[in-house]
């Protein structure tokens, strides 16, 4: 397969450039439309799209499509997972004219991504969608895309304050203090993402952007003289709303010992603590961590899918 093409495109009369910070609210009101139209609920806020755009690189990984009034009606997100991989998010909104289109523009524009982080070889496309949306996912396949796996959202209902964590015996918990816990923190991550599907791992520099400014949100399970384990939790401020586990990590030699069930469980008490009365995290369907019956077994359910696919290019 070559990797000789014309350059994207967005449909004629449509413009796309990179977001501004300043276009958040707009661009989040977006995704929730297309979250609503096809899961039935919207996740996304102002709050939340910032707190993900926050440190991120827009002018190489996004995209914002208006239409000829200058309306906001499409969304590109990718993030890049070292030179092999490129994790891709496409909203197009609901109703909108050259809809089609505008998502073969999308994916079009992640594939041109894909092969600038490459340097022009060989790189792999994957794209997380929900279920509901079909168009997108039959666009995609005529693309070359296989759906080669899928991703639970689950969430819990904290209806009373929840149990305390039973930590396992010679474990300590304490917040994550930034530097001073570099690199051990980044190195615990990686060994604790052993595993997991298809992941290429984080250089030190994404780890970097990733955790700069978290205070409170990282908690560390200490042992053995080292971090066994972490988990990071974002609470929002805005009133309503859910908890969100965004990262649990347990080292291989700690799994199965009950550690990530008492960091689940620290997670829990934390947004209970913030007034937060539903918890939400997404995880590997086929994960062979055992992280999706942990979390069942603490009394989380599967609230939605999301096939996954990907193309090598």
């Amino acid at each position: 397969m070559t990797n000789e093409r014309s350059p994207a495109m967005p449909p004629a009369g449509y413009s796309a450039a990179p977001p501004r910070l300043g276009d958040v609210a707009e661009a989040a009101a977006l995704v929730a439309a297309y979250e609503l139209a096809h899961e039935g609920v919207a996740h996304t806020t102002a709050e939340t799209l910032a707190d993900d755009w926050a440190g991120a690189d827009l002018d190489a990984n996004s995209l914002l499509v208006r239409g000829p009034d200058g309306e906001a009606v499409a969304l590109l997100d990718t993030v890049p997972s070292r030179a092999e991989l490129l994790l891709t998010y496409a909203f197009v909104a609901p109703g909108v004219a050259e809809s089609g289109a505008l998502s073969a523009y999308l994916a079009a524009a992640a594939e041109e991504r894909a092969l600038r982080l490459s340097g022009g070889g060989r790189v792999t496309v994957r794209n997380y969608l929900p279920a509901g949306d079909q168009a997108l996912a039959a666009s995609l396949a005529e693309r070359g895309y296989a759906n080669v796996r899928s991703i639970y959202r689950m969430e819990a209902e904290l209806s009373a304050p929840p149990a305390p964590p039973s930590w396992p015996d010679g474990v300590s918990v304490r917040d994550y203090r930034g530097g001073e816990d570099e690199p051990a923190a980044y190195e615990a991550f990686e060994l604790g993402s052993v595993g997991m599907w298809g992941r290429p791992g984080n250089t030190f520099e994404q780890w970097s952007s990733l955790v700069s400014g978290l205070r409170g949100e990282m908690r560390l399970a200490l042992a053995d003289g080292g971090i066994v384990g972490m988990s990071i939790t974002r609470v929002p401020r805005a009133a309503g709303g859910a908890g969100l586990v965004q990262s649990l990590r347990v080292v291989p030699e700690w799994r199965r010992r009950r550690l990530g069930a008492a960091l689940l469980a620290d997670a829990f008490q934390a947004c209970y603590a913030a007034g937060k009365r539903r918890v939400t995290l997404t995880v590997d369907a086929a994960s062979s961590t055992g992280a999706p019956e942990l979390y069942l077994r603490a009394g989380m359910r599967v609230t939605q899918s999301y096939p996954v696919f990907e193309r090598a290019l």
